[in-house]
């Protein structure tokens, strides 16, 4: 086998589906990002709509009272018109928790991104890893695995050498020794 050549391919589906599920995790905070953006352009026009409906309130009371007070309004007009106006400014403190509580919910999206994209990467090297290749030059003395075995990290798949950094080692008769000596000196020269 020559340097690069692919040796053993090992089964890549389930790192197939774990890349997958990263990217549709991916997807998934790419939409929640793009609905917190759109939820907190639609909080700051909400908020101005509501502190104008608290200045209509706060007026609507100011009428309301001054009638009560001409004797011309009910108690439970000016109770209505407070109560109105309670509420708005209830509604416009929550409309601004959730204002200020923007920036954290996307620090955590992102930081929710971040670990994804991370592991997407691991999945996408487990999978360049699927394929055992021929480091060198060499011969494959050994298949320890086959089709359909399953195996762990460690796990012996098989032997290879490199020819030139084969030594080998046989008993020869006598009668050959010189013949053997001669041909050794004729490939040194």
């Amino acid at each position: 086998h020559q340097k690069g050549d692919v040796l053993v391919v090992l089964d890549d589906q389930k790192l197939q589906w774990a890349k997958q599920q990263r990217q549709a995790d991916l997807n998934e905070i790419a939409a929640l990002l793009e609905s917190e953006k759109k939820r907190h352009s639609h909080d700051l026009q909400m908020l101005q709509s509501e502190q104008s409906l608290l200045t209509f309130s706060q007026q609507q009371e100011t009428r309301v009272s001054t009638l009560a007070n001409s004797n011309l309004g009910t108690k439970a007009a000016v109770d209505d018109a407070q109560q109105l106006v309670i509420k708005q400014r209830m509604a416009i403190k929550q409309r601004r928790y959730t204002l200020s509580d923007y920036p954290h919910r996307i620090a955590k999206l992102q930081a929710r991104k971040m670990r994804t994209e991370v592991s997407l990467l691991q999945a996408l090297n487990d999978l360049e890893q699927v394929q055992i290749i021929m480091p060198y030059d060499g011969w494959v003395s050994k298949v320890s695995v086959y089709s359909g075995d399953e195996v762990r990290a460690g796990t012996l798949l098989g032997v290879v050498y490199r020819p030139k950094d084969l030594e080998v080692s046989a008993q020869i008769p006598q009668r050959y020794v010189g013949t053997i000596r001669k041909a050794l000196a004729q490939e040194k020269s």
